[in-house]
């Protein structure tokens, strides 16, 4: 005969609704930057390096992903996802940056740095109004574009 634990049942709710949470307040963030332009809020902004060329500033980002608790190894690959870009940006001098390099979206596409073309955390090119995170009957979390 089976038995039910309602403890383990009733850590498995508290558990299910802290994470859902932690993920409406990081997309109520999110969109609220989206809508707010705070472009550096939520992905890394163009800088000049000490010798004039060109990287990427990751400082705000990963502040603000600490802040809504993605893991140390989430934000590794997170950073790691732009190494294409940073290693073409070395080759551009911050100067000639959205001069006369880096004009047009094209050029921001060739060198994997169109980034800025989309939402990372929604998905797609338009900004979205919400998200709603859906607890299935099983216990699975999904997330639903409103």
């Amino acid at each position: 005969m089976f038995t039910s634990n309602s403890k383990a049942s009733n850590d498995i709710k508290t558990d299910s609704i802290k994470l859902v949470q932690i993920v409406n307040e990081f997309y109520n963030w999110y969109i609220s930057a989206i809508k707010e332009r705070n472009w550096t809020d939520y992905m890394p902004k163009f800088v000049e390096t000490e010798d004039g060329m060109t990287s990427l500033d990751f400082s705000i980002y990963i502040e603000n992903l600490k802040k809504y608790r993605f893991s140390d190894s989430l934000i590794i690959k997170e950073k790691e996802s732009y190494s294409i870009c940073i290693e073409n940006l070395r080759t551009i001098k911050f100067s000639d940056f959205d001069k006369t390099v880096f004009t047009t979206l094209d050029e921001y596409e060739e060198a994997c740095c169109d980034f800025g073309n989309s939402f990372r955390w929604t998905g797609g090119m338009e900004p979205v109004d919400g998200m709603r995170i859906i607890v299935s009957k099983n216990g699975l979390l999904s997330k639903q574009k409103v």
